[in-house]
C-alpha cells in the first residue's frame, strides 16, 4: 500500500490528525448546545463534555495510532446520532406498553445514552483488534523481506 503522506513529517501529520478529530468535536459539540439543544442525547453528551473522549486523543495521535483517532472520533459522531434515533424508537415502543390500567409509574429512560457509549466501547474493542491484526501482518512481511518492510 503506496503511503500518500510519507513526505509529510510526523508532527504535520500529528497536527493535521489532531485537528481533524477535535474539529469534529468542536462542531458537534457546537451544534449540540446552540441547534439541537431540545435534542436529549445530543444536549446530554454536549453537557457531559463527550464523556472527555475527546482528552485520549492526542495520546493517540503521538503514538503514531491515526487511524484509531479518527476511527474513534467518527464512531462517536455516528453513534450520537444512531443512539438518539435508536433511543428515541426504543422509548416510544416502550410508552406505548404503558396502559391507564397500570399504576402511575416514571417514564421508562431513554436508552441513547448507553447505545452511544456501547458503539464507543466497541470502537474501542474494534482498534485493539485492528491494532494487532496490523501488529501481526507488518511483523510476518518484516519476517519474510529478511528485516527489511515489502511494499
Amino acid at each position: 500500500m503506496k503511503d500518500y503522506f510519507a513526505k509529510i513529517s510526523d508532527t504535520k501529520k500529528q497536527f493535521i490528525c489532531l485537528s481533524v478529530c477535535w474539529g469534529i468535536f468542536f462542531i458537534l459539540y457546537m451544534f449540540s448546545i446552540y441547534k439541537w439543544n431540545r435534542i436529549y442525547l445530543f444536549y446530554w453528551a454536549a453537557r457531559n463534555h463527550y464523556l472527555f473522549i475527546w482528552t485520549c486523543l492526542p495520546f493517540l495521535i503521538i503514538l503514531k495510532r491515526y487511524v484509531i483517532a479518527i476511527f474513534i472520533t467518527l464512531v462517536n459522531l455516528f453513534g450520537v446520532i444512531i443512539g438518539q434515533f435508536y433511543g428515541d424508537f426504543l422509548f416510544e415502543r416502550e410508552m406505548r406498553n404503558i396502559t391507564y390500567d397500570l399504576e402511575y409509574s416514571a417514564p421508562p429512560p431513554h436508552k441513547g445514552a448507553f447505545i452511544w457509549f456501547g458503539l464507543i466501547l466497541l470502537s474501542i474493542l474494534v482498534s485493539i483488534v485492528y491494532e494487532l491484526y496490523h501488529r501481526r501482518k507488518i511483523a510476518k512481511q518484516t519476517k519474510g523481506a529478511g528485516g527489511v518492510v515489502k511494499e
